[in-house]
Parts: C-alpha cells; sequence; structure tokens
C-alpha cells in the first residue's frame, strides 16, 4: 500500500528495472500482464489503473484491497463455514466467468491472489500467468501455476494443452482450501504434490463437518478429465448453493475468527443468492454464449478478427457504403501494423523501458463494423492479436515454454495405482536430441550410384553438387539455410521471368479452395467443387455404414509422416513415412530418403537457375544409389555424401527403434526403391507443425495430437485424432471438401431429415461435431499457407513459383 499524489491509498506492484531491462523474454511477459489485466473491468477484479517508471522500477497502480488475501485470513483464523464460503464463491465464479467470456485464462487463481477490498468484495488479481486464447479451440503449453492448485493437465499433459478448464480445478481447490482449512494435495515435498495430483490423490477429512453437497461439488470439480469437469454455471446451480444459508454480507470480524451471521430462511438465502449474482454481473447464459461463440470460431471466416461486439447487445444491421468500408479498414489495418511495430521495438532489450509502458497503455483497436451476416468476434480477439505480435520464435533454444513441443509425462511412481494418468496418448513425434550410437558413427555405407537429374526443363551445363558436409557427426554442424523459414522458400522456388504467365502454384489452389469452402460455410451455403483435374482424380472407396447401409468415401492419404525426430540445430529433420522409408531433410536444405527394404537411397539437391544455364526456375534433381549386397570400392561413392548418409543411418536407427510403431494400422511397406517421396519443405507455427511433401500432400501436426491432411489441391481433408479419441487405434477418416462443408453446416440435421438435398447422407452427431471441430484447423490452415505465400512473393520482389519452377517427377 502506499499513497499516490493525490494522497488516495493504492496498492502498488514493483518490478525491479534490472530483471527485465535485457530480457526480451521477461519484457514480452511484462507488456502482456499490462495489456491483459487492463482489458478487463469486472466488480470482483483488481483494477489495473496505472503503471509508470523511476530510475530503479516500474510501479503498476492498482486498486487498494485493504482487507489482504484470503490466504493470510485462513492461516489466521482456520476454514470458513459454508454460509460465508458460498458468498465467497459466488463472487470467486463471477470474477472468473469475466475473465473467460474475456478469452482470458488466469492459471494461478489460489486464496493468495484473491483480495478482500474494504467492504468485503472478493477481487481476483495478479495476472502475471494470464494467457489469453486467439480463438476458442486454442490450447495452451505452458507448464506454469501454483503447485497446490495447478490442474493435472498443464503438468502431465503438455501436448495436448489446456484451457479454461484449468480455472475450474483451481476454483476447486479454492473450495476445498475454503471449507478445510489447508489444500487438498498439500504435503511438504513438491514433487509429492505433483505426484498426489497425478493421483487425484485427495481426502475430504471427516472432522471438516463439509456437508454431503460440498463434498459432491468438490468432488465433480476435481476431476482428471477437464472436459468431464463442471463448467462455471453448473457449479453456481449446484445444491450447494440452495442447501444452506447464503448471506448478502460478512463481516470484517471474519478475518479474526468465524463471525456471528443471523439465522436466514431458505427463502431469504434464494433471495440473497439472486442479489449476490446481480450484483456481481453473473451470467446464468454463459454456457449458451460459449456454445454460440465456438459455433461462431467455426464458421466465421471472412470476419475481421478486431471486429466489436458485445455478446449481450441484440445484432443490428449496419449499412456501409464499399468506398467507406474499404476507407475503414485501411485506417483500422495501418493502426494494427503501426502498433506491432511499436510492440516489437517495445520488447527489444535495447529499448527504453518507457516504451514498453507506452506500448501498454495502448487502447484496444476495434475494427470498423462488420458487413452485414458476418460473424463479429469479442474485442478479446483483437487483444489477443495484438499479444500474438509478442510471441517469442518456437525455436529459440531457452525460450518460454507456452508452446514448446510436447515434453513426455514424468514416469508413473512405482506401484503407483489410483486414477490412470491423463497424459499423451499418442504422439510418435519428438526432439528429443539423440544420444550418439558408437556403431552408427563407425558404419561405413557402402554404395553405387547412378545419377538421374528430374526437372521440368533442360538444366545445361550448370550442374554442380552441394557443398559437402561434415564427415563425422562429431564435426561442425551442417550449413544453416533460410529454407526452414517458409514453405515457399528459394529453395524451391524463384521469381517469374519478366513476361511469363503468372499461374497458381499448389499452394495457392489449395488456399483458394479452402476459402471458398470456409466462405461458405460462413454464409450456410453449398460449396460447389470446381471442374478441374484435382478433383477427377479423387478415387473413392464403398465402405459399409451402419446409417446409409453403404457409403463412399474418398480414398485416405497412404503416404504421409508418420514419426519425426529434431535435431535441426545440427543435423537436420529426421523422419519416416508410413510406407517404412526413413528420410533427412539436412540443414542446407537437401533431402536424403531411404527406401523401405534399405537397399537403395535418393538423394535430393536445388540446382539454381543462373544466366549460364538454360533453365529459368530453379531445378530439384534426384539421384538414386543402389545398396548392394555386394563389397564395393568406396570410391564408387562421392565423397561429399558419405557423412550424409552416416548421419541418415543414424536416424534411420533412432527413429525405427524408438518411435515409428510399424504395427500401426495405418503403416505398410513399399516395394519401389526409386523415385520415394520425401520432405519438401517443413516449418514449426505457434500451434503446429506443418509438412509439405513431394506427393503434394500437406500435412498439418498439431500439437493437440490431431493430423490435418490437405491432398488433392485441398479437395480432400483427412484427419488422424488423438488416440484417445479413438479407442486407442490410429484412424484416418477423410471427406472431400464438398461433403465436409456440408456436415459442417449448422443445418445439416434439419437437412438429413427433409431429404431434399442430393447426395445428403445420413451422418451421427458425433461425426458433425467432429467435422465443425476440424473447421478451426482448417481455417488455421488456410492463414498459415497465406503467409507462406506472402512471404515467397516477398523474398521473390513479386509473384514467386513455389512448385512449378521444381517439380519433382514423382509429386501427383
Amino acid at each position: 500500500m502506499a499513497v499516490d499524489p493525490e494522497g488516495r491509498r493504492k496498492a502498488f506492484k514493483v518490478i525491479a528495472k534490472s530483471a527485465i531491462a535485457k530480457s526480451r523474454k521477461n519484457r514480452q511477459k511484462i507488456l502482456a500482464e499490462i495489456m491483459i489485466h487492463k482489458s478487463v473491468d469486472h466488480i470482483h477484479v483488481v483494477k489495473f489503473e496505472d503503471c509508470f517508471e523511476d530510475d530503479s522500477n516500474v510501479y503498476f497502480r492498482l486498486e487498494l484491497c485493504a482487507n489482504g488475501s484470503l490466504n493470510d485470513i485462513v492461516k489466521k483464523r482456520g476454514p470458513y463455514t459454508e454460509p460465508e464460503a458460498r458468498y465467497l464463491m459466488v463472487q470467486i465464479l463471477a470474477g472468473t466467468q469475466n475473465l473467460h467470456s474475456n478469452s482470458i485464462i488466469h492459471r494461478d487463481l489460489k486464496l493468495g491472489n484473491i483480495f478482500l477490498d474494504e467492504k468485503m468484495h472478493v477481487k481476483l488479481g495478479d495476472f502475471g500467468l494470464a494467457a489469453l486464447l486467439k480463438h476458442p479451440e486454442e490450447r495452451k503449453k505452458t507448464v506454469c501455476g501454483t503447485p497446490n492448485y495447478i490442474a493435472p493437465e498443464i503438468l502431465y499433459d503438455q501436448g495436448q494443452g489446456h484451457s479454461f478448464e484449468v480455472d475450474i480445478w483451481s476454483v476447486g481447490v479454492i473450495m476445498y482450501t475454503l471449507l478445510v482449512g489447508k489444500p487438498p494435495f498439500q504435503t511438504p515435498k513438491v514433487d509429492e504434490i505433483y505426484e498426489r495430483i497425478r493421483q487425484n490423490a485427495y481426502e475430504i477429512p471427516v472432522g471438516a463437518g463439509l456437508s454431503a453437497e460440498a463434498v459432491d461439488l468438490i468432488t465433480r470439480i476435481l476431476t482428471h478429465n477437464p472436459s468431464q469437469r463442471p463448467t462455471l454455471v453448473q457449479i453456481m446451480n449446484h445444491a450447494w448453493f440452495q442447501c444452506g444459508p447464503v448471506p448478502l454480507t460478512i463481516p470484517p470480524t471474519s478475518m479474526e475468527g468465524t463471525p456471528f451471521l443471523p439465522p436466514l430462511t431458505a427463502r431469504e438465502s434464494a433471495r440473497n443468492l439472486e442479489l449476490l449474482k446481480r450484483q456481481a454481473a453473473w451470467n446464468d447464459r454463459a454456457d449458451d454464449l460459449l456454445e454460440d461463440v465456438l459455433t461462431a470460431g467455426n464458421n466465421a471466416v471472412g470476419s475481421s478478427p478486431e471486429t466489436y461486439a458485445d455478446a449481450n447487445d441484440e445484432p443490428v444491421e449496419v449499412v456501409v457504403d464499399a468506398r467507406s468500408e474499404l476507407e475503414q479498414a485501411e485506417q483500422a489495418e495501418e493502426r494494427r501494423e503501426k502498433m506491432d511495430r511499436e510492440f516489437h521495438h517495445a520488447i527489444q532489450p535495447e529499448s527504453p523501458i518507457s516504451a514498453l509502458l507506452k506500448a501498454g497503455r495502448q487502447p484496444l483497436i476495434k475494427a470498423p463494423a462488420p458487413p452485414p451476416q458476418s460473424f463479429a468476434r469479442s474485442t478479446a480477439n483483437s487483444l489477443a492479436k495484438q499479444l500474438s505480435s509478442l510471441t517469442l520464435n518456437r525455436s529459440s533454444a531457452s525460450g518460454d515454454k507456452e508452446n514448446a513441443n510436447p515434453m513426455a509425462p514424468p514416469p508413473a511412481a512405482a506401484g503407483g495405482a489410483g486414477r490412470s494418468e491423463f497424459g499423451r496418448t499418442y504422439s510418435r513425434n519428438t526432439n528429443v536430441a539423440p544420444a550418439q550410437d558408437e556403431r552408427a558413427l563407425q558404419q561405413k555405407t557402402r554404395l553405387v550410384a547412378t545419377t538421374t537429374p528430374i526437372t521440368t526443363a533442360s538444366t545445361g551445363s550448370g550442374l554442380t553438387r552441394p557443398p559437402s558436409t561434415a564427415s563425422s557427426l562429431n564435426d561442425a554442424a551442417l550449413p544453416t539455410s533460410s529454407s526452414r523459414t517458409t514453405l515457399a522458400s528459394i529453395g524451391s522456388s524463384t521469381a517469374l521471368a519478366p513476361g511469363a504467365k503468372k499461374t497458381k502454384t499448389s499452394i495457392e489452389v489449395i488456399i483458394s479452395h479452402l476459402e471458398s469452402a470456409l466462405l461458405s460455410l460462413e454464409s450456410n451455403t453449398p460449396y460447389i467443387a470446381p471442374a478441374s483435374s484435382a478433383v477427377e482424380s479423387i478415387s473413392f472407396v464403398s465402405k459399409p455404414c451402419e446409417l446409409n447401409g453403404t457409403r463412399l468415401h474418398p480414398e485416405s492419404p497412404r503416404t504421409f509422416l508418420i514419426s519425426w525426430l529434431d535435431h535441426s540445430e545440427r543435423y537436420g529433420l529426421g523422419y519416416a513415412l508410413s510406407d517404412g522409408t526413413v528420410g533427412v531433410y539436412f540443414r542446407d536444405a537437401t533431402s536424403m530418403i531411404l527406401s523401405a527394404g534399405k537397399k537403395s537411397v535418393d538423394y535430393i539437391s536445388t540446382v539454381r537457375a543462373s544466366k549460364t544455364t538454360s533453365a529459368k526456375t530453379d531445378q530439384l534433381k534426384r539421384e538414386s544409389f543402389s545398396l548392394p549386397s555386394a563389397v564395393v570400392e568406396e570410391g564408387s561413392v562421392p565423397r561429399e555424401l558419405h557423412s550424409r548418409v552416416r548421419v541418415m543411418k543414424y536416424f534411420e536407427k533412432e527413429i525405427m527403434d524408438r518411435l515409428y510403431g510399424a504395427d500401426s494400422p495405418l503403416t505398410f511397406t513399399d516395394t519401389k526403391s526409386t523415385g520415394m517421396t520425401f520432405v519438401h519443405k517443413w516449418y514449426k507455427t505457434k500451434d503446429a507443425i506443418v509438412f509439405r511433401l513431394s506427393n503434394g500432400t500437406v500435412q498439418l501436426n498439431f500439437y493437440d495430437h490431431t493430423k490435418v491432411f490437405l491432398t488433392h489441391g485441398g479437395q480432400v481433408i483427412s484427419v488422424i485424432e488423438p488416440l484417445d479419441k479413438t479407442g486407442g487405434v490410429p484412424r484416418m477418416t477423410s471427406w472431400t471438401l464438398e461433403e465436409f462443408v456440408s456436415i459442417a453446416r449448422g443445418d445439416r440435421s434439419a437437412r438429413e431429415e427433409q431429404g431434399v438435398e442430393e447426395g445428403c447422407v445420413r451422418t451421427k452427431p458425433v461425426e458433425r461435431r467432429r467435422v465443425r471441430g476440424l473447421v478451426g484447423k482448417v481455417r488455421y490452415a488456410v492463414e498459415v499457407l497465406c503467409t507462406t505465400v506472402q512471404g515467397a512473393k516477398r523474398a521473390g520482389g513479386g509473384l514467386v513459383r513455389s512448385e512449378s519452377g521444381a517439380t519433382v517427377a514423382t509429386a501427383n
């Protein structure tokens, strides 16, 4: 507490400049905390008023909560009575609901962060670990929180990620602690606390004298599976809030001990409960609104992420002429770009603290009203986009764990009975740096080479081999290449020659098809696939169907990436495909692929276009080498490829021994020894790892273990869901883009009942939910691919040909 220049008592959070001055990560976190906290305005959330600095510190000026934290009170007086707890829980739930309605996860709800003002009103505070979701289905992956209150999915399921349910878990721990006087998993050692959380091992003491309703509510909230926890509305509607007295106020004497509360009738308690909820701006329809937001989030494509609409407002039709709408959109975009530049400047270590605070004080940008019939999103999305520009690069070695690759859960305790661990269920993807294998290092691979260039135009006389790599795995790392930074990178692209006809690349075709489909979904109209060779090449298979007798499904892709090992800081990306082949995408953007029979390898490199060659674009060159059974002279293998073969053999051993899973029903063995599929480009994004294969497949491995595949120019969408959703057996499901949109539309069940739409097969609700849940991932894929195309255009100074200039013979 301190007194400001106007003589008002305020709370001040003080942060030493030395802690943030030279750390980009810490500056980013401080800026995010300022922007998230000041965007919240609710009676049960500590008010953020201002931020400023002096020579030594940065200060946040906050609303003062004169009666301290609930943690201090519980330590002083012991457990609360159930009537007191009901009063407090109503306000805790209301404050949490307000955060969630604004797409904010607090992630550190605990008694120490719940304060009481001078009127004994609850105030949620400390947003240092808060996160803001850019879209409802987004999952966070930071390992953060306070040991006694941390949800199990944060500790043991970083691959799946976490969302609003972690705050629900904390609410359950808070309720238990209020009524019992200590946290449910309390023990002196932190590791033992985590183990108890993993096993969900807690007891409600009989001596605490809790009502059956209180025990039932705590048990329901502290459910290991986040999807099975009650919502905030369901908690508020639980019988515990109606089975006993609910005081309208509690006196300050409750900070010292159990206060005297006048007796109340059931009718008076019901009235008090409704008054408390009304004062707290509680919304009993929040669950319905969240469902609407999820549906809108799955359907809205054309709307700007910066549009603003209050969820409680009636929709208003806004008529704006096209010129005014364009001008407003351009102005909003200019403001956003300016803000992005200021954010980027503010979090740089060399930037003054004043720039950080200035950026934090900026108001949210609200775009002009959307055109009629488009879905308007909340201001939370605007803030999310602003904060997303602060995200550190995922590849940074020591960066924030917010989007780190999934970590394996800690091993179960010996003899660990109890509940099954809610942890990783299926992830053959890993970023574990392999230990060196001496036999692999010493193995000498002998090859007989045959060279076959694969180009779409004559390469002239300018063919050259790529630079040689290190002769040993212990030698210097491979040369760094920028080709990982974008799918449409210079490794397979070049600008069009003057006067050349600008044709769409394969990625641009996919984007065009998906955008058209998503626009149809937004307007709730059928999507009609264009007549094209991609559509005509789709093969269908007839499968038995419980509802329709038989049903035609597009054939799912057979060859795709099934496991991978990222060692790109030194060598590159190792991977295995479903056909049994193993490959390496080296740091210098060359590739090597080993056949399933281990009898041959293909080496793919890029021949750059130059003035001395007749080729107008970069060319991919494939060289095939046999691995004979007889011993041949070492000299038959180009010396510069020896180390690459050793690296590939090393990756092959690591992947096939530890990660591949040959027993999967999705794997098979390809008998061909040349012309194998390989990873053409790959890179990491915030929510997924993206692979472009030489057979034309675009594969997105999301960090929640969902894998999405785009084939036939985006006209077929396939998915492999996490194993916990498929009964432990990996399964791929495919839809044509036209069918995908038809199923995702909100009126699908009605159209099936009417039976008036040709080709509208009957579907189960579970399939409709699955498809609608994938719409957000398809939209994310479009955003990612658009970014790569834009990056390629900037790199080439104009339209860049990502595919046509460097087509591989085996590409579909």
